[in-house]
């Protein structure tokens, strides 16, 4: 084996790497930052054993054809420290220049090319972890020497148009010989964008030395500019895919019937004055449970509000969507093709043409083609105040167009989102006016006097409160909207002895004490099985798919049982 057949081989796996994981990403930066947070490629250490050693060093021996060549990993290491004997034989010349920065990334290759030999079944992942410690040492070495790896369907993004005006505004803020922008600057250089997405896709960030709300100013204006009848959509991560919360998971597909009729016999009296399929949709869509529906909203700061607060995101660019749809893909509630749609998802026969509603087959196959904008209803005052509609996923051919529907897709910088939240208070566009129900207006009002220093924060998605339907359709038009909430209060269920009891729990099960407060506080507050994803959250170590929903059955029961007994100590 010599070097040209080794980089030959190491440029190959790279370029293999490159084209999965930049498949249907809209944008990426050429940091290796990026990589990290977007595809959670790091370095990891991992145990290998005497035995296994040994043989890599047998095998290290003869991977190179000359002799005087070879691989071997230090058996009394811990880290798997790694060395070639006599490898300035393998460079032309033996020239010394630039060996040792290449070094690193050709051993790690080799010994993921060794364990590969050893064991293709890798039932303990160190194959793939080995993987990830080659790709990333030679990402590492790619960035470091300023070497980008261009992609033909991605172009720079200060070579477009908004990009050149970006540096044109940074240069133009560049006061007394100072560049206040210099780091966004250097960063913004190495942004790329799919040409795909060229004409469609804007990026907001915070510049020092613009006027205040600048962002929002700036935001506001792409979102708006061309049409007065938008629709938006939030999204607190970019690299989420457009998608509805049943249809990106085989599963809630495969019961999407079951699903529905479970909860109606379950909470059937969250359901009393629901008239429709799609009036109870909107009801399970409030309350959380997967279905087609895709909430959008027709006013742009609730849209922008939900892109930026979300903390477990916070590190991450948001996204706001923007849609114009035709007047022909709106439906109103009272549409027929809209009972077509619905009725479907809760038939056992898979074949849509059998349908129960009045339209010819042709129009029933129409119905199934597109994804639809639905006209939503207020049915409570949450609903009322984020504007929302929703957009409808009518069948799996329609769902992969889903990502065509936008006109426009505004990616707001990480480091923006703070500074918009800021803005969008001053317009009362916070926590409590977009959950304004009494538990969630409480929470924000707490917060906002807690001391004077209070400036608006990314937080947690608020946890739902379930509110009567039935309260609030039969009480009189002129008196003031009544809103029911949990009895459960958080501030004052949670005392030092519950902590301590919350902390041995968590240490007991492995999982993360913060996020199995948030998980039991969900539960107490709703009185509802915390959902699977949760669960799966709350976990230190994260199970794999063959595991995930067994244990995700498990640890939700020992969840339950744990908040039960909590709970018994205040009653």
């Amino acid at each position: 084996m010599d070097l040209t057949t080794i980089n030959d081989e190491i440029q190959k796996e790279f370029e293999s790497y490159l084209v999965s994981f930049l498949d249907n990403k809209k944008y990426y930066y050429w940091t290796l930052d990026y990589f990290e947070s977007v595809g959670g490629l790091s370095f990891q250490h991992y145990f290998l054993s005497d035995a296994a050693k040994k043989e890599i060093n047998l095998k290290g021996e003869v991977y190179f054809t000359e002799s005087k060549i070879s691989f071997s990993i230090n058996n009394n290491s811990h880290r798997n420290d790694l060395n070639i004997k006599n490898i300035t034989t393998l460079f032309e010349d033996h020239k010394e220049e630039g060996q040792t920065k290449r070094y690193e990334y050709i051993k790690e290759y080799i010994l993921w090319q060794l364990l590969t030999q050893l064991n293709k079944k890798d039932p303990h992942k160190k194959i793939k972890l080995q993987r990830n410690n080659f790709l990333y040492t030679y990402l590492q070495y790619l960035i470091n020497n300023q070497a980008p790896r261009k992609r033909p369907e991605f172009i720079a993004y200060s070579k477009a148009e908004q990009g050149r005006d970006l540096f044109i505004q940074l240069a133009d803020l560049v006061k007394e010989n100072k560049n206040p922008n210099q780091e966004l600057q250097s960063r913004v250089e190495k942004l790329f964008i799919s040409k795909e997405y060229d004409e469609k896709i804007h990026f907001v960030f915070s510049k020092v030395g613009k006027e205040d709300k600048e962002e929002l100013r700036e935001l506001l204006d792409i979102l708006s500019k061309g049409s007065v009848n938008n629709y938006y959509r939030g999204q607190a991560d970019a690299t989420w895919y457009l998608d509805s919360s049943l249809t990106r998971e085989e599963k809630y597909v495969e019961n999407e019937a079951r699903m529905y009729y479970d909860i109606l016999s379950l909470k059937p009296e969250a359901f009393t004055n629901d008239y429709s399929i799609y009036d109870r949709l909107i009801t399970m869509q409030h309350f959380g449970m997967p279905t087609r529906l895709l909430d959008i909203t027709r006013n742009p700061l609730v849209s922008i509000f939900f892109a930026c607060n979300n903390l477990d995101r916070a590190n991450a660019d948001g996204l706001v969507y923007s849609f114009v749809p035709d007047s022909d893909n709106f439906l109103n509630f009272d549409d027929e093709r809209l009972k077509c749609i619905t009725n479907n998802v809760v038939s056992k026969d898979e074949d849509y043409k059998n349908n129960s509603c009045n339209l010819t087959q042709t129009q029933k196959e129409e119905c199934f083609e597109q994804n639809w904008f639905v006209q939503g209803i207020a049915k409570n005052q949450r609903i009322n105040n984020q504007s929302g509609d929703f957009i409808f996923v009518s069948s799996e051919a329609s769902r992969k167009s889903l990502d065509s529907l936008p006109t426009k897709i505004v990616i707001i910088d990480a480091n923006s989102k703070k500074v918009l939240l800021e803005q969008l208070e001053s317009l009362n566009i916070h926590s409590g006016s977009v959950y304004p129900d009494l538990s969630h207006m409480s929470s924000y009002i707490r917060e906002r006097y807690k001391d004077d220093s209070y400036i608006a924060s990314i937080s947690h998605r608020p946890i739902p409160v379930y509110i009567d339907s039935k309260t609030i359709n039969e009480r009189p038009k002129d008196s003031t909207p009544k809103v029911l909430s949990s009895k459960f209060d958080e501030t004052t269920f949670w005392t030092d002895d519950r902590k301590k009891q919350l902390s041995a729990f968590a240490k007991a099960e492995k999982l993360k004490t913060t996020e199995l407060k948030k998980v039991i506080n969900t539960y107490l507050y709703d009185e509802k099985p915390p959902l699977p994803d949760s669960v799966i959250s709350a976990l230190k170590s994260k199970p794999s798919l063959k595991n995930r929903r067994t244990i995700a059955e498990e640890t939700t029961n020992k969840i339950v049982e744990f908040a039960k007994s909590l709970n018994n100590e205040s009653n």
